[in-house]
């Protein structure tokens, strides 16, 4: 029997909830510590330069290639996420020199199987955008796989542009 992700709350908005999860569980990662959860790095007293759905420090012995930090990116919608929102997501790793990223959107992101953002991504600056969808987040709670073997097959998904 599948188990449903729910990620709505009275009083508590979509989006915050699932960043609560996806706190909760990336931090089931043996080395993969929480470090920043809806941080804003400011500009100016008035105007954010970024905001960090969650920045995830990166000491497991599994993921080397990772990177010291991971910055994550939650997207509760009911459409899949756009190019924009993906080239953003990018210039955030970039700026920041971090080696993966990860997009947690329920619905997925645009061209999922080869995005071209996401190999330009890699191509050009050797960043790893791994996509969890709601259906890798059902498999993950339902037992079919675990996290890490996930964020693994994605990874190199993304590096070696296999097939899902």
């Amino acid at each position: 029997m599948a188990t449903t992700v729910k990620t709505t709350k009275p009083g508590k908005p979509k989006g915050t909830l699932l960043e609560d999860f996806s706190a909760y569980l990336l931090s089931s990662v043996h080395g993969f510590i929480v470090r920043y959860k809806r941080a804003k790095a400011k500009k100016s007293k008035t105007s954010p330069e970024h905001d960090y759905d969650l920045i995830i420090q990166n000491t497991s012995q599994i993921f080397p290639e990772f990177g010291t930090y991971i910055l994550i990116e939650c997207k509760n919608r009911k459409e899949k996420t756009g190019y924009a929102e993906i080239a953003k997501f990018i210039h955030k790793l970039h700026s920041h020199r971090c080696n993966t990223g990860i997009i947690i959107s329920m619905e997925g992101v645009v061209y999922d199987e080869f995005n071209p953002t996401l190999e330009r991504a890699f191509n050009q600056d050797a960043i790893s955008v791994i996509v969890l969808d709601k259906n890798d987040l059902e498999n993950i709670i339902d037992g079919s796989i675990n996290l890490a073997t996930i964020l693994r097959k994605r990874y190199e998904q993304t590096r070696f542009k296999v097939k899902k």
